[in-house]
């Protein structure tokens, strides 16, 4: 999705003029509380200078977008929250920071953070080494008659998982109905303060997400009407995984998925129907807005105790993002204690097949909830969920300090620079499917979660993307005349 380099300039300049005016003035009217504030657009600025360009344009889609994209919303408009008037129930969990100039801390490692990212994103120019997976998946033909006989196969296994999950976790009709316990967090309670998440099922579930943009791509490529078969199986898929993550309180992955595939009609027909664009605004604020209230309505988190229907709010009082003010609490919680984990919470990925039902003290995959314990201290034992994501750079620093900083950046823009050019060395359709809805979606979670459940789901929807692909298709037959 190339932009001309004249857009990225204004941009990036207008960063640093907004840097030095705000930084200056906040000096000059003593406004020393928006400083952090101002300082942010200065890491913005660094972000901007580091996409690559070729000629007189840039790929709007580069890792950098990721990135920049939970930046803007974690630091940038997060640093405002914090030192704006508004008062809301979450900014009462950031206000544990204390004094606002703690939050020079966040911004000094988020800038070493980026520094290094830049160095290892730069390192590549371009690869010439192959990787036989899209040339051998690219040189197959989606069979339609395939294609439906495996979705409907995988749709029903997918509702079968389903209604066992709901059985398993104890969702009575009334809960449904009633809309009292419609929408939370939940998880399996096995005493002692364990929760099984119940993973095998939610993968049983989760299937049906690699299968929608096997079938949208189908649609595409094939001129097919959304109005056909493979259009219900479209329609039934995105339902199924719809109630599930309402069912969850997961927010995000129903509202990436309509912008993903808005990107994904775009790139193949280059144009948006405006209806399409306007119906997935329209509906991704009405998920937004009404799963946050159900969540507010039943997740028993302490420090939580009103709901703010604002949009904005929601997603900028979320504890997710590459926050400033979570990566401060954090780096400086493991100064005092002097507690690092010496790289534990970078290969929890590796036990995570185990069902927590056979092994009930099963290290948690994500630290998030020992985060939300044991620094913030708003995790009630008693109650699933809660977590608070570190981030990729503060997790970082959680098991090696600035080396790990320093190093895990470096390492981490050597991986993205790699793996888009490796993707791109040919552009088609579906290149751009498995980036958009695998790899691009990995970078913005990780940045601003943690490595264990993100590498979890990267190999997840790797494996059953590549599977199904296999499963539904043939080998294209070469004529030789």
């Amino acid at each position: 999705m190339y932009i001309n380099n004249y857009y990225l300039i204004f941009f990036k300049y207008l960063s640093l003029i907004i840097f030095f005016s705000g930084f200056f003035s906040c000096l000059f009217f003593e406004k020393f509380d928006y400083i952090p504030f101002y300082s942010s657009f200065f890491l913005l600025f660094i972000l901007f200078n580091s996409y690559k360009k070729e000629k007189n344009k840039f790929d709007l889609l580069q890792p950098i977008t990721a990135i920049l994209i939970s930046f803007f919303i974690g630091t940038l408009l997060r640093s405002y929250f914090y030192v704006s008037d508004e008062v809301t129930a979450v900014k009462k969990i950031m206000l544990q920071l204390g004094d606002h100039d703690n939050m020079f801390v966040g911004l000094i490692y988020i800038f070493i953070a980026f520094l290094f990212f830049n160095f290892g994103y730069h390192s590549i120019k371009k690869t010439n080494l192959k990787f036989g997976f899209f040339n051998k998946i690219e040189n197959r033909l989606i069979v339609g008659n395939k294609l439906i006989l495996i979705s409907l196969f995988i749709i029903i296994c997918s509702c079968i998982f389903f209604y066992i999950y709901i059985l398993k976790m104890g969702i009575a009709y009334d809960d449904i109905s009633t809309l009292k316990n419609l929408s939370k967090k939940r998880a399996l309670k096995l005493g002692d303060g364990q929760f099984a998440s119940l993973s095998y099922l939610n993968f049983g579930v989760n299937i049906l997400q690699p299968l929608y943009y096997i079938i949208l791509y189908f649609l595409l490529t094939k001129k097919k009407s959304f109005f056909s078969l493979h259009g219900c199986l479209l329609l039934i898929t995105f339902s199924i995984l719809l109630s599930f993550n309402i069912i969850n309180s997961h927010r995000g992955t129903p509202i990436v998925m309509l912008l993903t595939t808005v990107f994904i009609i775009k790139y193949y027909t280059k144009k948006i129907p405006r209806f399409l664009f306007l119906f997935c605004i329209f509906f991704s604020t009405l998920l937004l807005i009404s799963m946050t209230y159900l969540r507010n309505n039943n997740e028993l988190i302490k420090k939580i105790d009103e709901v703010n229907k604002n949009p904005l709010t929601i997603v900028v009082g979320s504890l997710n993002f590459l926050g400033v003010t979570k990566t401060s609490y954090i780096i400086n919680h493991a100064k005092k204690n002097n507690e690092y984990l010496l790289g534990k919470s970078l290969f929890l990925w590796t036990v995570a097949p185990i069902p927590r039902e056979y092994w009930k003290n099963k290290p948690e995959i994500s630290i998030g909830k020992d985060i939300a314990k044991n620094i913030y201290k708003k995790r009630d034992d008693n109650i699933a969920g809660g977590g608070v994501p570190p981030g990729f750079i503060a997790e970082l620093y959680l098991n090696f300090g600035l080396v790990g900083i320093c190093t895990g950046m470096f390492i981490f823009g050597l991986m993205c620079s790699y793996s888009y050019h490796l993707i791109f060395q040919k552009k088609s359709l579906f290149r751009f499917i498995v980036y958009l809805t695998i790899f691009f979606p990995s970078i913005f979670y990780l940045i601003g979660g943690d490595l264990s459940r993100i590498i979890i789901k990267f190999i997840f929807l790797l494996i059953i993307f590549s599977m199904l692909l296999v499963l539904m298709s043939k080998k294209k037959q070469i004529l030789i005349k």
